[in-house]
């Protein structure tokens, strides 16, 4: 399985990301704030007659990733034409909302970054 990393923002508003190659699918792994965890899962089936994605997600009670995670999943499916899987557990204590969306950007900087890898790597193979 190839596996690789990026990383958008500094400090408390670091992500940290993951892709892992499965086969024709990738599972996406995300990470960021003061306490990292796991907050939702959602899992997005790309269907090329309509070229987009349907999308299932399932959210640890009291967590707000489920957006984060859904909108990545579909995001990422849509784009590389396969399964995919995205994970994700952002956290700071009190974020008020400029906090938020700064992770936010940070999120779609750090998804992007490894969508823009993996689909070089694909030129470069086919």
């Amino acid at each position: 399985m190839e596996e690789i990393f990026a990383f958008c923002g500094d400090g408390i508003y670091r992500i940290e990301g993951r892709a892992v190659r499965c086969g024709e699918d990738v599972a996406f792994l995300f990470a960021g704030g003061t306490k990292p965890h796991i907050g939702a899962v959602s899992l997005a089936v790309y269907e090329p007659q309509r070229h987009s994605a349907s999308v299932s997600t399932v959210t640890v009670y009291g967590h707000r990733d489920d957006e984060l995670a859904a909108s990545g999943a579909k995001k990422a499916a849509s784009k590389l034409g396969c399964t995919v899987s995205v994970s994700i557990g952002i956290h700071v204590d009190d974020a008020d909302a400029s906090e938020l969306e700064i992770l936010r950007r940070n999120f779609a900087g750090c998804l992007d970054r490894l969508l823009a890898e993996l689909e070089e790597k694909r030129r470069n193979v086919g």
